[in-house]
């Protein structure tokens, strides 16, 4: 499978339909995200997500994957860190601020991207992850109960532990959006 999304870039229905199977057979298996972080595929996955801004349907399926690459993973967040993964989840937020399965896919990866990730965790801060996810809370996911759950869940695990990054919530709001939630 990683083989064949990293020969196929660029071809949206194999993009699409890889990405799913590869989140599907890394889904709660050590062993699978042990492969997939040696062979490359993390990466490969935060690229499908890069070019994927405009196209819903592909940038979902590569959202689940990274997600399932980096739950409870220290290498594949790190991985997943050094392929700009932070800058493809801000990128999906801001994409599609009316869409709701990206919204919450993007919130649930971002929320396993940084915890217990102190060196994720700064990076989200710095890329403006904490603003953006409090505009998440406070804007049209207040509609959406899975989505301001999510939103919230990422944004607590951004912050927890790490004082900085429980200063700059405040500042942007963030007991606000908890309140709100």
């Amino acid at each position: 499978l990683a083989r064949t999304l990293k020969m196929h870039l660029g071809v949206d229905a194999v993009e699409e339909t890889a990405s799913e199977a590869l989140g599907n057979l890394v889904a709660k298996c050590r062993d699978n995200q042990r492969i997939a972080c040696e062979g490359g595929v993390v990466a490969t996955v935060v690229n499908v997500m890069k070019r994927h801004r405009t196209s819903k349907r592909v940038l979902l399926k590569a959202l689940v994957a990274f997600a399932h690459l980096v739950v409870d993973n220290a290498e594949g967040q790190r991985l997943a860190s050094e392929a700009g993964g932070g800058d493809a989840l801000l990128g999906a937020l801001k994409a599609f601020p009316a869409h709701d399965g990206v919204q919450e896919c993007s919130c649930e990866a971002l929320g396993y991207l940084v915890a217990n990730n102190s060196n994720n965790q700064n990076l989200a801060r710095e890329s403006g992850l904490i603003e953006t996810l409090i505009q998440v809370v406070l804007g049209r996911a207040s509609l959406v109960p899975s989505v301001q759950s999510r939103a919230l869940q990422a944004l607590g695990r951004l912050v927890a532990g790490n004082a900085e990054s429980q200063r700059r919530a405040g500042e942007a709001g963030g007991v606000e959006a908890g309140a709100a939630g």
